[in-house]
């Protein structure tokens, strides 16, 4: 899974990168599957990570970063136009 997560203590947005999470990582755990009406192709449920490690090189968009994670979407607002 990619998270989005605080990788620094830096205030707002300049604490925010993503880091690659594997499903099976010790720790990381998933609710009961949630019923919803009409979103049923997509499963959804909360995700727990309890004292889930996983090493520095999983990380995917460093601190600071919160501006090229928002671009991706971008991509799905097609027909509006997007300022980061």
């Amino acid at each position: 899974m990619i998270v989005f997560t605080r990788l620094s203590k830096d205030p707002g947005p300049k604490g925010i990168g993503a880091v690659y999470v594997p499903v099976g990582a010790k720790g990381l755990s998933f609710g009961q599957k949630e019923t919803l009406m009409g979103f049923r192709g997509v499963p959804s449920a909360d995700i727990f990570f309890d004292n889930v490690q996983v090493p520095a090189e999983n990380i995917i968009v460093p601190a600071g970063g919160f501006a090229k994670l928002m671009s991706v979407f971008c991509l799905e607002r097609l027909g509006k136009h997007c300022i980061l």
